[in-house]
């Protein structure tokens, strides 16, 4: 859960000042407290300095992604606390079932799939994904206009 009213009067006292955030370690902590991802959208050199900033600030207490999707127009500064990733997700609901790790098949396009496609069983990037995933992947898939999920999961099925 946030906080919402905390993370509100954070971000109220440092408006658009990234390359000048130096909250207090403990500031920040009360205001992420129980979140599991904080999410920007930017300009990418509005992110890349907002990035600096924040891992200047954490260091290893946080991870940072940013995501250039130019297909959707989208620029993306993910931030996550040290554990939380799809595939401790992915990992964490197969071993609820007794699903081995090697049994799983993760999917994904971008860099944050890439520990979750590398750490599978099978671990496979669509055609249209970032190079970083593609290089992760066991098997890449043709480009989505194909419906190539439909045949991925018609062949696996």
């Amino acid at each position: 859960r946030l906080r919402f009213s905390e993370m509100q009067r954070f971000l109220q006292r440092y408006p658009g000042r990234y390359e000048e955030l130096k909250p207090e370690r403990s500031e920040l902590a009360r205001a992420a407290n129980g979140c599991l991802e904080v999410c920007l959208a930017a300009p990418l050199d509005v992110l890349r300095r907002a990035e600096s900033a924040v891992r200047s600030a954490l260091g290893n207490e946080i991870r940072t992604l940013i995501i250039d999707a130019p297909n959707f127009r989208l620029q993306l500064l993910e931030l996550f606390g040290p554990q939380v990733s799809k595939w401790n997700a992915a990992r964490r609901f197969a071993e609820r079932f007794g699903i081995e790790a090697d049994e799983v098949v993760a999917v994904g396009d971008d860099v944050n799939d890439v520990e979750m496609i590398r750490e599978a069983g099978l671990g496979v990037a669509m055609g249209h994904g970032a190079g970083a995933a593609r290089r992760a992947a066991d098997r890449v898939t043709e480009p989505d206009e194909t419906d190539a999920f439909q045949v991925l999961a018609d062949e696996l099925l």
